[in-house]
């Protein structure tokens, strides 16, 4: 089923990830690439814990394979079925990839990190496949799941984040082709 899906494979590090038509290019969007380069430099600089991993919109798997390589156990969520056959092909058993929104597939669970890069324009998508209020919604609701949170948004939007609650800290900014990525996290002590 998935060779039907297949639009394109892509390479960033040692990864080669199967990017199905509709799911998020971590490439193409910049964005992706740029975080997964970015993040274990990031961890060891934090030096916050990652032993078990939640990575949120995990679209084609490429934050939960670096999420990997650094020995995590990762469980990574899609709210959009054909991201998480992507993963699921992606990533293989490495990693427990899981249907639904948000924090719906792991309900009572927790993690030492959330690793999350949302897409940017919230709300204009199908909604069988993006939360139109992820972001007013990751901002209440990771705490509950989570001892830290890592997550990109686009640097020049800083004040988005602040104004729908979250309490974090730009730890980077990554310039890409387009707009430059801001990696920001929360749960510092």
């Amino acid at each position: 089923m998935f060779a039907a899906l297949r639009n394109r494979t892509i390479t960033v590090e040692t990864h080669e990830l199967r990017v199905a038509r509709g799911v998020f290019d971590p490439v193409s969007q910049l964005s992706g690439e740029a975080f997964a380069r970015a993040l274990p430099d990031v961890l060891d600089e934090l030096d916050i814990g990652h032993q078990r991993v939640l990575d949120l919109g995990t679209g084609a798997g490429l934050l939960a394979a670096i999420m990997i390589d650094l020995g995590a156990e990762v469980t990574a969520t899609d709210i959009d079925p054909r991201a998480t056959r992507c993963a699921r092909h992606n990533l293989g058993p490495e990693a427990d990839v899981r249907l639904g929104d948000l924090f719906e597939p792991v309900i009572g669970e927790r993690f030492d990190l959330i690793v999350a890069n949302p897409p940017y324009e919230i709300g204009a998508g199908d909604p069988r496949y993006t939360s139109p209020d992820l972001l007013e919604r990751l901002a209440l609701e990771w705490p509950s799941y989570g001892d830290h949170l890592l997550l990109g948004h686009p640097a020049d939007d800083e004040p988005t984040l602040a104004e729908l609650g979250f309490d974090l800290h730009r730890v980077r900014v990554i310039p890409t082709s387009g707009d430059a990525l801001g990696l920001y996290v929360g749960g510092l002590r």
